[in-house]
């Protein structure tokens, strides 16, 4: 009750502030409820469910800027009728178009009075491209019964209607049986079941939750494209999808997605990426798994030139043809942190390797990441380095295999690779051409069952949390471990330690070994849950002050403009931080009036890749990420 009443309290001080600065804020279109529901018998207005639209296409047509869609069970194809006698070009092309500033909402019965009362999970709602309902189970872009699907089913943002933001939503849908294989030339080849698009001056940011993309085929990503983007995706799952090319599940292009809570099973791909492909962009993953994807390199992810954070993230059962069954890094610098790599493998005859990982160029910065299980038809069971020289600390290799001499760590290439390794085990010690950091066991972990019931790594059952006794308690090391990235226990800190290991438990935590100090491998031994989160705090103490933070241009080259507006009078510091934590520079700290400001940073020099632009006043602090590209 204390929380319920302190929350009213926050939202009601909003509200004020909100309407004392109304005067100086533009009119806007009121928001309207519009309703679609295909067993609809009512006018077609969408005013209630008894007059909803039976058709979400002409729904979508008729929304403006900060509407909502809500959306009924029941099955939705972008041609109306529903099952032409022929598919023609312009059919295939159709699609639902989310425009900016509209959210559109499933998992309605048509009765719903809030949206909170919906459930997504019983009442399936289904967004088909499969416009004659002909398909099989071959779930491939050459297969005749989807040669008369629609190219691709949703999209959002354009170059011609320009990108879509934060507050265009996607959310509660299953979309299934998109087919983006048009004519050569065409370029609808991406993202059959949802293709986002900005510019390379403003990228699109929406928000994709609760969306499940099943069956869908393309050239490249078969579930989600998306080029010159940053989304936020939560709760999506994407299965059994595949891409002819790159990216089975989903591929990006100078995209930047942040990824929590998201599953990748069954993808597949014929060349890189099975589950998802990064090429030219940073993605941000937390806890997102990889099960059972496939591609030529690159099984469970393929990264090119994407220097991407992993943590909490799971990787199993994926398989590559050539290397990297479950990620291939291609000059790629990847920070990983909590994750397992278990039953991955590398089956054909390629001279590369990397059962679990596959390094070429860049240095990956490897800690508390467990191998166990990896094999690979070469050489190197676990990790394979071809001229790279990535950093793995506070992580176990044991059990990888490969008939090549390195079982667990190979490193070649034509100058060369010397992986720097410390606190960690490795079964059957530092591999030769590795730099000792110290601290490092060749010890049995004791895992409590990595095989699981089954006795098969690499499945939903391992389990590689330690027996009481073992060598990786309290036996890593504090200093190596990286920030709070991501901000995962929602308490708006970036700057401190990644406060959680692979359970959401504590991360350093003392399990009996003599002190504080950080487990070896993805689990803290014997550590509470991290308890706190945003939602849970007590309020009583913080301030109410709401601030408005906008930048642009989104990305950015050589400058971008912050501008923030101050409902009251009072210090401000506004700094610059990379994906690391590391601050960059400090651009304002003042003592500032109310009102609208502005601040300019010059980053000429900057590397390319995502920044946090974080600003405090009084205790209340706003991030804002921005993705620079030289």
């Amino acid at each position: 009750m204390k929380n319920i009443v302190r929350r009213t309290f926050l939202y009601v001080c909003l509200m004020i502030a909100l309407i004392a600065g109304s005067a100086a804020i533009p009119e806007a279109h009121a928001q309207r409820i519009i309703r679609v529901d295909a067993r609809a018998t009512g006018e077609s207005s969408g005013i209630s469910w008894t007059d909803a639209f039976t058709d979400l296409g002409a729904a979508l047509q008729t929304a403006q800027e900060r509407d909502e869609i809500w959306v009924a069970a029941g099955v939705y194809k972008p041609v109306v009728p529903a099952n032409p006698p022929d598919v023609s070009d312009p059919e295939h092309n159709a699609t639902f178009r989310v425009e900016n500033g509209i959210a559109v909402f499933g998992g309605f019965n048509g009765s719903e009075l809030l949206r909170e009362d919906r459930d997504f999970e019983n009442n399936t709602t289904v967004l088909s491209g499969d416009l004659l309902g002909n398909d099989n189970d071959v779930i491939d872009v050459n297969e005749p019964t989807r040669s008369d699907n629609t190219w691709r089913i949703v999209k959002m943002g354009d170059i011609d209607l320009g990108p879509v933001d934060a507050t265009t939503v996607l959310d509660g849908f299953t979309i299934t049986g998109g087919n983006a294989n048009p004519p050569a030339l065409n370029p609808n080849n991406a993202g059959a079941g949802l293709n986002i698009l900005g510019a390379q001056n403003e990228f699109s940011t929406p928000t994709i939750r609760n969306i499940r993309f099943e069956a869908n085929s393309a050239i490249f990503g078969g579930g989600l494209g998306c080029v010159f983007a940053a989304p936020i995706l939560e709760n999506v799952d994407f299965i059994n999808n595949s891409a002819a090319k790159d990216g089975g599940g989903m591929s990006t292009f100078v995209c930047g997605p942040e990824l929590r809570n998201v599953r990748f099973r069954g993808n597949v791909a014929g060349d890189f990426g099975g589950g998802l492909i990064n090429n030219r962009g940073r993605s941000l993953l937390f806890e997102v798994s990889f099960i059972g994807n496939t591609a030529g390199y690159g099984g469970g992810i393929y990264n090119l030139d994407s220097p991407s954070f992993f943590s909490n993230t799971f990787f199993a059962s994926n398989e590559a043809m050539e290397s990297g069954g479950g990620m291939h890094n291609e000059n790629s610098r990847v920070d990983i942190v909590n994750t397992i790599f278990s039953g991955n493998r590398v089956v054909g005859p390629s001279i590369r390797g990397g059962g679990g990982m596959y390094n070429h160029l860049e240095v990956p910065y490897l800690t508390n990441v467990v191998f166990y299980g990896n094999t690979a038809s070469n050489d190197g069971g676990a990790i394979f380095n071809n001229t790279s020289d990535p950093i793995i600390v506070n992580s176990i290799l044991w059990g990888n295999s490969s008939p090549g001499p390195n079982q667990e760590i190979a490193n070649a290439g034509t100058q060369g690779s010397t992986p720097l390794i410390g606190a960690s085990i490795i079964e059957g010690g530092l591999p030769p051409g590795s730099d000792n950091a110290g601290l490092n066991l060749d010890s049995d972990p004791f895992f409590m069952d990595p095989g699981g019931a089954d006795n098969i790594p690499g499945t939903l059952d391992d389990d590689f949390r330690v027996f009481p006794g073992s060598p990786a308690i309290d036996a890593g090391n504090n200093a190596w471990l990286l920030g709070d990235l991501m901000d995962v226990d929602e308490d708006g800190d970036f700057d401190e330690t990644g406060p959680m290991d692979f359970a959401r438990n504590v991360r350093i935590h003392n399990g009996g070994g003599g002190g504080f100090t950080v487990d070896i491998g993805a689990y803290e031994f014997g550590a509470p849950p991290v308890a706190v989160t945003i939602e849970e705090k007590d309020f009583a103490d913080l301030p109410v002050i709401p601030v408005f933070v906008d930048a642009y241009p989104n990305p950015f080259t050589e400058y971008v403009t912050l501008r923030y507006e101050l409902p009251l009078a009072g210090r401000v510091v506004l700094k610059v931080y990379d994906m690391l934590g590391r601050e960059i520079v400090t651009i304002m700290d003042n003592i500032l009036p109310a009102g609208i400001h502005t601040a300019r940073f010059s980053a000429p020099d900057l590397a390319s890749g995502m920044y946090i632009f974080r600003l405090d006043m009084a205790g209340t602090i706003v991030t804002k990420k921005m993705m620079r590209v030289a």
